[in-house]
């Protein structure tokens, strides 16, 4: 018979079994379950190659930019050209306003003057004969305090014309340096003036060029103009030295087209720039400047389909616009094509042209290009570069430098910000509302920085785009072509966008990634254009204080603290960045798999 103690064994040992039992099964589904995840993921990393990933890439991607027609990017650009004629007029008509009234005022004033002047006179013939007595005391002092202020006044005059430096001397002697130096000070003031008045008919531009001048509404040429057209119609190799906006396209543009009226060659003047979107805008002007001459422009450059460039080479037109790699291409690829009669050669923003990225294809091409030839170098920079480039392809070349090695425009002004690194993105988003009504450039030293700061901006329900060099030349064009048009304000770049770009209405440039002094010119350069205003923020953090200094030490100045925004303010936007922020790094994060691959990193 069973016994009480064998039945609860039992019992024990039959609910230990289902327990293993049940362990054991729950052991080989988990091992089913792993196997076939294992197997997915074997198919997706056979699958997901790069394309695949560019692809899903480029669809989020069109989301932000949407991708314009050729009809509707010239559509955009004459809607743009016909909004900066219309606001030229009305400043036109403002200045003639002003001007007429200032006129109005100096004749009052003449006349209020000469009134005066009139009975000055007859009151000084009245007392010429006053005593001397009465003037002057037995010790030799002054009394009649009327003549002691009149010397007093004119010894001080005297004073700060020579620096207070001769206090002693006899009054009649300082009065004689003063009418010298007067004279001086109105000759020199006299050449300026005149060099000031010169207008473009003095420098002798044939009436076709100066039809499409007054149409774009230029009325006088700027300082480098006037100092290197006289050069350039003389047929000399030139080297232009100026600041960012000063005019320097214009004087290689108008002597080519001059020559061009009397000979139009085929494939007479190349000209090389470093970026696509300057290429575009130098055609542009070539175009604008050439409008009454029927002159045939192809320019070329990457991103685009060779065949279709080939094509428009075979019809041989007057003046070619490249970037230096393309055009190398094509000289050793397309069949027929040759510069052997090439008579200009321009290299615009040169001290970036002879940088490692390009120096080398710039030498291919000095090599091949003919010897016989008219060469102009222009930038707003002197390198060491630039110089040993003057050695090699000029000859006896007029160097004309209106400006220093390192300089800015008058008209900007130049502010910078200290703060913490974490609160750069704070910082960012509180200018970015200060001046929302304005319209606004910010540069990156990546394109990474530049696509996370786009993402930033939109969640924080600003108007921005960016521009950088991984997009697409379709998607870069339209970037541009809209913020030409106003449909966003903010314009997120990086270096791409630093050079040479002539966007009319910027007024503020803000540099979150600090750089060298040569770029921060550049990139300060897209405002306070053509003797217009600007600023200039600089984000200055515990890490770029160096970097800043040595900015400082170039330019030869100290640049002002931004004064604008107080701290308390700022800090009101700290949740709501922290917040943006989040969602732009989610969005980055989905496409994880082209950052770890380095897609979107700066080429060094």
């Amino acid at each position: 018979m069973w016994s009480y103690k064998n039945i609860n064994l039992i019992i024990f040992l039959s609910y230990n079994i289902i327990h293993i039992i049940l362990f054991l099964y729950a052991l080989q589904k988990n091992k089913e379950k792993n196997i076939k995840l294992i197997k997915k993921n074997k198919t997706i990393n056979n699958n997901y190659n790069t394309a695949t990933i560019l692809e899903n890439f480029d669809k989020k991607l069109n989301k932000n930019y949407k991708v314009f027609n050729n009809e509707e990017i010239k559509k955009m650009d004459e809607e743009y050209e016909h909004k900066i004629k219309k606001k030229e007029q009305l400043k036109l008509q403002k200045k003639q306003i002003k001007k007429q009234e200032h006129k109005n005022e100096k004749k009052k004033k003449n006349k209020n003057l000469n009134k005066k002047h009139n009975q000055n006179n007859t009151n000084n013939s009245d007392n010429s004969f006053h005593n001397s007595d009465n003037n002057i005391n037995q010790n030799g002092n002054y009394t009649n305090n009327s003549d002691y202020n009149i010397i007093n006044n004119n010894h001080d005059n005297i004073n700060f014309i020579h620096g207070n430096k001769n206090k002693n001397h006899d009054n009649s002697f300082h009065n004689n340096d003063d009418v010298k130096n007067g004279e001086v000070k109105n000759l020199v003031t006299n050449e300026e003036r005149e060099k000031q008045n010169v207008t473009f008919e003095d420098l002798n531009i044939c009436e076709e060029i100066l039809e499409s001048i007054k149409e774009l509404g230029w009325k006088k040429p700027t300082e480098i103009q006037r100092e290197i057209l006289p050069h350039a119609f003389l047929k000399k190799d030139i080297i232009g030295l100026s600041e960012t906006g000063s005019g320097k396209t214009a004087c290689f543009i108008i002597p080519i087209l001059q020559d061009l009226k009397v000979n139009k060659q085929s494939f007479y003047a190349l000209v090389i720039s470093p970026t696509r979107e300057l290429c575009i805008q130098i055609s542009q002007n070539f175009q604008a400047l050439g409008m009454n001459l029927l002159i045939n422009i192809c320019t070329i450059y990457g991103g685009v389909d060779i065949v279709t460039q080939s094509l428009n080479l075979a019809k041989k037109p007057n003046v070619i616009v490249s970037t230096p790699g393309r055009i190398l291409d094509h000289l050793n690829n397309t069949k027929g094509f040759n510069l052997k009669n090439l008579k200009y050669l321009v290299f615009d923003e040169a001290d970036k042209l002879l940088s490692q990225d390009f120096e080398s294809s710039i030498n291919k091409l000095l090599l091949i290009l003919p010897p016989n030839r008219i060469t102009f170098l222009f930038s707003a920079t002197m390198t060491k570069n630039v110089a040993k480039l003057k050695k090699a392809c000029l000859k006896n070349p007029v160097k004309v430098e209106v400006s220093n090695k390192y300089s800015t425009v008058s008209t900007l002004i130049e502010t910078y910000i200290f703060l913490p690194l974490k609160y750069k993105y704070t910082y960012l988003s509180s200018l970015c509302f200060h001046y929302q009504t304005r319209n606004i450039i910010i540069f990156t030293n990546t394109c990474a920085t530049a696509q996370k700061l786009n993402f930033f901006c939109r969640n924080l329900g600003l108007k921005s785009i960016c521009l950088h060099g991984k997009l697409t030349q379709n998607q870069r064009l339209s970037s541009l072509n809209s913020f030409k048009v106003n449909k966003y304000n903010i314009l997120i770049s990086t270096q791409v966008g630093a050079r040479g770009l002539d966007l009319q209405d910027i007024k503020i440039v803000i540099n979150f990634d600090i750089c060298s002094c040569k770029e921060y010119i550049h990139r300060v350069g897209r405002t306070a254009r053509a003797g217009r205003s600007g600023k200039s923020i600089t984000f200055v953090t515990q890490y770029d204080v160096e970097n800043f200094l040595a900015i400082e030490k170039q330019l030869n100045k100290k640049i002002d603290k931004f004064t604008d925004l107080d701290e308390n303010d700022v800090l009101l936007y700290h949740e709501q960045t922290i917040e943006a922020l989040r969602l732009s790094e989610i969005e980055m994060k989905e496409n994880q798999e082209l950052y770890k691959k380095n897609k979107f990193k700066k080429k060094k």
